[in-house]
């Protein structure tokens, strides 16, 4: 009798917190932290630990989002949160706390101010590392309404990407500028972004005007 009761709060916090992020458009989040605060907030029991369910689904969510939160961390600020550190019985006390004082909101806005105040651990920039080796999304423009991107073009926006990633500016800044710097060259052209600018400044003016870079 107490397995069928395990199995149905389980069944019932799942369903209520997939049924909140169910939307025809893509997620960039899911999972029992984009719940509604007036349905978890009453089920978690602060001090009950993980043989409590509720308390144990938002824990093991909030380790997940934390160690997603540390690669933007250590990319962006080099620093993380060092996840061992963070305990079910503070998580859950945080949570239970912050939905009772507003249910009309999501467990997520707590973790998220959690990550924000929570002390952090300096990393070295050579800890921010790109595992799944990224590739910006890429989008070239001509002076027609649309134009398609062909192998070629990935390629060369790509390596242009790559020479200038150490130069300070901002990803989406260095791919704006490398697409424009992309469309300026011929079609036929062998030498690589990066060779073709040296010799065309006005061109790379213009593209550093349009992209915000210089």
């Amino acid at each position: 009798m107490r397995m069928s009761v395990c199995v149905a709060s389980a069944a019932a916090l799942l369903s209520f917190g997939a049924a909140t992020v169910s939307s025809a458009d893509p997620l960039l989040t899911s999972g029992i932290g984009l719940s509604s605060c007036a349905k978890l907030g009453p089920e978690l029991k602060p001090g009950a630990g993980l043989d409590h369910l509720p308390n144990a689904l938002l824990f093991y969510w909030t380790q997940g989002y934390l160690s997603a939160a540390n690669f933007f961390l250590l990319n962006k600020y080099t620093d993380y949160i060092d996840v061992g550190t963070v305990m079910e019985p503070a998580i859950t006390q945080i949570v239970f706390d912050f939905c009772k004082a507003n249910p009309d909101k999501k467990p997520i806005s707590a973790i998220d101010k959690f990550i924000r105040d929570t002390q952090k651990v300096a990393a070295k920039k050579s800890d921010a590392i790109d595992l799944w080796e990224h590739k910006p999304t890429l989008a070239v423009t001509t002076d027609a309404a649309t134009s398609v991107a062909t192998a070629d073009d990935v390629k060369w926006i790509n390596q242009c990407v790559k020479d200038n990633k150490d130069e300070g500016a901002k990803a989406e800044v260095v791919l704006k500028y490398c697409t424009c710097m992309n469309n300026k060259m011929d079609n036929n052209e062998t030498r690589s972004i990066t060779q073709w600018e040296k010799t065309h400044v006005a061109e790379r003016r213009a593209c550093d005007r349009e992209s915000g870079w210089r």
